[in-house]
């Protein structure tokens, strides 16, 4: 599966730059998984940070050749931190990429994951007025015909960051923080403001009600906790694109 190939320093990047920044040590190993043309790369080595690009678009001669669809050619444990920035929309087998991202990230490393925001005000009205989610109009789809020719897929998985979060919980690795890009159609707000405040009580008493429910039985509502602490953020109801700021365990156990 080849990924899109993205040729400038982007918004998100600087976002995703702030928080390696904020939580790396210098000459940290850092995973940049589809790299894409390397700028986030490039950038994170000017500060002192060593970062291995992997891809299969071919676009730079230092990328490590890799398939997001395959496992990841790394050691367990390999990279202090680990991005994957706008790739896992790009294919179908997202629960073995989430697999293979938390087995390279080491113990108590950070995992950081971008994708298009389809749980955004923004998206949520497309959906009920088209039927299709923001960034994934049909239109977008490809077809790669033969099963093996190198190839963009588009945006074919759309996924909410609460999921995503779910997958990861399930490897260890826990959501510390939402982030986000620019806001999308802040001029909508008046229309989106009725949906937020019906949502608010609604969202807090399924989540609690659920983390109930798993508590009686497995003592396990941290994760539904932190699903509540973020569903009502910024950049969790404006962003174009949501980054998901995790962590590994450091005892290797079930992220709780």
């Amino acid at each position: 599966m080849q990924s899109t190939c993205h040729d400038r320093y982007s918004d998100t990047m600087a976002v995703v730059s702030r928080e390696i920044l904020a939580r790396a040590a210098a000459g940290a190993r850092v995973l940049d998984i589809p790299a894409g043309a390397g700028r986030l790369g490039d950038s994170l080595r000017e500060h002192g940070l060593t970062v291995v690009g992997a891809d299969i678009n071919g676009a730079r001669p230092d990328t490590v050749m890799a398939d997001m669809t395959r496992a990841l050619p790394f050691r367990d444990g390999e990279f202090d931190v680990v991005v994957c920035m706008e790739g896992i929309e790009h294919i179908d087998n997202y629960h073995g990429l989430i697999g293979e991202l938390a087995r390279v990230t080491r113990p108590g490393g950070t995992l950081i994951l971008t994708m298009p925001n389809i749980a955004c005000l923004y998206s949520r009205l497309m959906f009920m007025c088209t039927g299709s989610f923001f960034q994934f109009w049909p239109t977008q789809f490809r077809v790669n015909v033969d099963g093996e020719t190198l190839f963009d897929y588009g945006h074919i998985t759309p996924l909410t960051w609460q999921k995503v979060a779910f997958h990861f919980a399930h490897h260890g690795v826990r959501l510390e923080a939402l982030r986000g890009n620019k806001m999308k159609r802040k001029i909508l707000w008046p229309i989106y403001l009725p949906f937020v405040l019906a949502g608010l009580p609604w969202t807090a008493y399924r989540l609690r009600r659920r983390g109930q429910e798993v508590r009686a039985l497995e003592n396990r509502t941290d994760f539904y906790r932190t699903i509540e602490r973020h569903a009502y953020s910024r950049a969790a109801l404006t962003s174009r694109n949501i980054v998901m700021v995790m962590t590994r365990k450091d005892d290797g156990q079930t992220a709780r």
